[in-house]
C-alpha cells in the first residue's frame, strides 16, 4: 500500500519513492486519488467526493445493455449477381439492389448490409477470404428453382432434351459454375418444344 503517514517539514506533503511495478504504482495512485477527492475544497467547503454524490450521480444514465462493439462502414455497389464484395468476400443482398450503392457495417463477427437506412441483409463474417455466401431468399424465383441442383441433376435434365447429343464430362462443377448450363439448358428446353422439321441440336460444353 501507499504510504500515509510519516515525517514531513510542516506545511508540505510526505515524501516517499513511488514503488516500482505497474500494479504497486497504481495502487499507490489510487491511495494519493482518493486522498484528493477527500479532500475539502477551500472556497466551497466540500469535498469533490461529496459534489458527486450531491449533484453528478442523480443525472447518470445507467450502462447499455450490451458491450460496445466496434464497427467500420463501407460504401459498395451491388454487382449483377446480387452480392457485394466485403474483404476479398462476396455476400449476397436482396436481387431487387442489383445495380445500387448500399452501406456495409463490418464486426468481428458479423456483416450487415443497408440500404436507405434500412438493413436488408446480415452475414456471419468469414474469418478466411474468397468465395461467395447466398442466402436463397435473395435469389431471383428463376435462380432459386436452381439453387439447390447438383452436377448429377443437370446432366440428368440435359439428357433429358432430345436436342442435347452431347454432356460435359469430367468437368470440374461448382455451385456458381452451373450457371452457364443452367441457361443453355433453358435454351434448348425452348427450343425442343417448337416443332421443327429438323430441330436444332445443341451441344454443352
Amino acid at each position: 500500500m501507499a504510504r500515509l503517514r510519516g515525517w514531513a517539514p510542516r506545511g508540505e506533503r510526505i515524501k516517499a519513492a513511488v514503488p516500482h511495478g505497474h500494479w504497486q504504482t497504481l495502487t499507490f495512485l489510487a491511495a494519493l486519488l482518493e486522498e484528493l477527492n477527500d479532500r475539502p475544497m477551500r472556497h466551497i467547503g466540500k469535498s469533490r467526493w461529496q459534489l458527486f454524490e450531491e449533484i453528478e450521480r442523480e443525472a447518470m444514465a445507467p450502462l447499455p445493455s450490451e458491450p460496445f462493439e466496434y464497427a467500420e462502414w463501407k460504401t459498395a455497389k451491388v454487382h449483377p449477381d446480387y452480392h457485394v464484395e466485403v474483404d476479398k468476400t462476396f455476400y449476397s443482398v436482396p436481387h431487387r439492389l442489383i445495380g445500387l450503392r448500399v452501406d456495409v457495417r463490418l464486426t468481428y463477427r458479423a456483416d450487415e448490409i443497408f440500404q436507405d437506412y434500412t438493413r436488408v441483409a446480415s452475414h456471419v463474417r468469414r474469418s478466411q477470404r474468397g468465395g461467395h455466401i447466398t442466402v436463397n431468399e435473395h435469389m431471383p424465383k428463376a435462380h432459386q428453382r436452381y439453387a439447390n441442383r447438383t452436377p448429377a441433376s443437370l446432366i440428368t435434365m440435359a439428357r433429358s432434351f432430345a436436342a442435347c447429343s452431347a454432356v460435359p464430362k469430367g468437368v470440374p462443377f461448382a455451385r456458381r459454375s452451373g450457371v452457364p448450363i443452367r441457361c443453355r439448358l433453358t435454351m434448348i428446353s425452348q427450343f425442343a418444344a417448337r416443332p421443327t422439321v429438323n430441330p436444332p441440336h445443341a451441344k454443352i460444353v
